[in-house]
């Protein structure tokens, strides 16, 4: 299976500067990584939705709570 660019490249950075807990990655965590730009878009969904929703953690929660559709939940 081929790597990702964006994978190598991050291997790369971790192998210049820790060999050894390079070695430590499975052939799986040598394959994940965070496309370019997740995190930007993270930290502009939160700011733009003024601390009421929170969506940046995989679930949309509002006071807390897990917001759904109603028709979801029926």
């Amino acid at each position: 299976m081929r790597i990702n660019p964006i994978a190598q490249e991050l291997n790369a950075i971790i192998k210049n500067g820790n060999l050894h807990l390079m070695e430590m990655f499975s052939k799986t965590g040598r394959r994940l990584f965070f496309p370019k730009g997740i995190l930007t878009q993270s930290a502009e969904a939160r700011q733009k939705a003024y601390d009421k929703f929170n969506a940046t953690i995989g679930i949309a929660t509002e006071d807390l709570h897990t917001m759904c559709l109603p028709s979801v939940m029926s």
